[in-house]
């Protein structure tokens, strides 16, 4: 136990100063609101916010080689933490004390050390392997997706930092139980559902597979019982509160259809959006489409999938003033083609710790297949949302790929050579 916390303290402290030497190579950035419904190119001035419509204001237009910080302000992550704390924080810009810009930074990079103490440690708890643990800790904390994710903020971050702890959690209470244990296990996938209510599917595999593994524990009824006491106190009283204002039990619905709705082609969808209307309409309108355009409606899911293959243009995000970004745009897509070959391979060879894997493959699988029938926006979350798992896959693939770090880390069956026949 106080090895895993070794791990997670370590893993967490490089993954914080490291994004720290990063951020303290770029510019200050203008904050740039992300509207669902409207063209971005309005731009917040860096460091300006307007309290009295408690929310950041569009009164300029940010140059073309300023460097951005992209920011959805109906997210989460923006809309109860991070504009909260920058509004109490308007006054120490203001002296130029610190940059609103750096302090959204600083809070983007604080969870993504969290989410990489949060692999390294389950790469230790889950593969009983410090090879694999130090490989995770320095593929997590020098990734350079997530380094360019800093100045996006949205959901992503903070998810990546509950995914990865949460199976931290499962892999350490599914042997051990324990009442404190059993509460985080409940407790955060009551979180991660309300945050990302797409996951449900694949949290509640995850969930059923600890409850089974804890009937081995000691005392793992009461650990069970525990886990769904706290999953039921997170979404019940939040379905109350949501109840009592909306008159529906739950959004569930509502969100699943009309992002469902969203992914259509554009033939088959309505001028509005699809939140002008009811889930009930929307669901009816992507029944109907799949059922009269059956064709057309793969032809645009293969095509979205297919965007998924095109990398990003980062050097918009970064600026012209930064020559990195001219680099990452040509280099990056070759690193992610490697990371992919490496993520099947340790995939692949994580069936030798059966028991254990399970879990991290439900979320692997889940999360994209969760999000793969939206907007190509809404496939690259949900591919993201795993990024942590992809990772953890990753330094099993490449640390098993080394012949002398193979031998130390992967189970025999994977290293016997077959018979020779006689």
């Amino acid at each position: 136990m106080r090895e895993r916390w070794v791990w997670w303290w370590t893993g967490g402290a490089l993954a914080l100063m490291v994004r720290v030497a990063w951020l303290s190579t770029l510019p200050t950035a203008a904050l740039v609101p992300i509207d669902s419904t409207e063209s971005s190119q309005q731009t917040a001035p860096a460091d300006s916010l307007d309290s009295a419509s408690d929310s950041w204001s569009a009164q300029a237009t940010t140059p073309q080689s300023e460097r951005k910080i992209l920011y959805h302000s109906d997210s989460v992550n923006w809309k109860y933490l991070v504009q909260p704390v920058l509004a109490q924080s308007q006054s120490l810009s203001m002296d130029n004390y610190l940059p609103l810009s750096r302090l959204v930074e600083g809070w983007q990079a604080l969870l993504q050390a969290f989410a990489c103490a949060g692999v390294t440690a389950l790469a230790w708890q889950a593969f009983a392997s410090r090879v694999l643990a130090g490989t995770a800790l320095l593929l997590s904390a020098m990734q350079p997706l997530w380094l360019l994710r800093l100045s996006v903020v949205d959901d992503v971050a903070l998810m990546q930092c509950l995914v990865s702890n949460w199976l931290l959690v499962v892999a350490h209470t599914a042997r051990q139980g324990g009442v404190f244990g059993s509460i985080l296990l409940g407790g955060l996938a009551g979180l991660i559902l309300l945050i990302r209510p797409g996951t449900l599917l694949a949290v509640i595999l995850v969930l059923v597979w600890s409850l089974w593994q804890l009937r081995q524990a000691t005392r793992g009824w009461l650990a069970s019982l525990i886990v769904v006491l706290a999953l039921a106190n997170f979404l019940g009283t939040w379905s109350v509160r949501h109840w009592w204002n909306t008159g529906e039990p739950t959004p569930f619905a509502a969100i699943f259809w009309q992002y469902q709705y969203a992914g259509l082609p554009s033939s088959a969808v309505r001028p509005q959006i699809a939140s002008d209307f009811s889930w009930q309409e929307a669901a009816h309108a992507v029944t109907t489409a799949w059922r009269e355009s059956l064709r057309e409606c793969l032809a645009h899911r293969l095509t979205l999938w297919g965007q998924m293959l095109i990398p990003e243009n980062w050097t918009d995000l970064l600026g012209d003033s930064s020559a990195l970004g001219a680099q990452l745009d040509t280099y990056l897509p070759l690193v992610q083609l490697l990371l992919a070959v490496a993520v099947l391979l340790g995939w692949r060879w994580s069936f030798g710790w059966y028991r254990e894997h399970r879990p991290i493959t439900v979320v692997a699988f889940g999360f994209p297949l969760a999000y793969a029938w939206g907007t190509i926006a809404g496939v690259r979350e949900g591919f993201s949302l795993a990024e942590p798992v992809f990772l953890l896959y990753a330094a099993l693939g490449i640390a098993g790929a080394i012949p002398w770090l193979s031998k130390r880390l992967l189970p025999k069956q994977f290293l016997a050579l077959p018979e020779a026949a006689p």
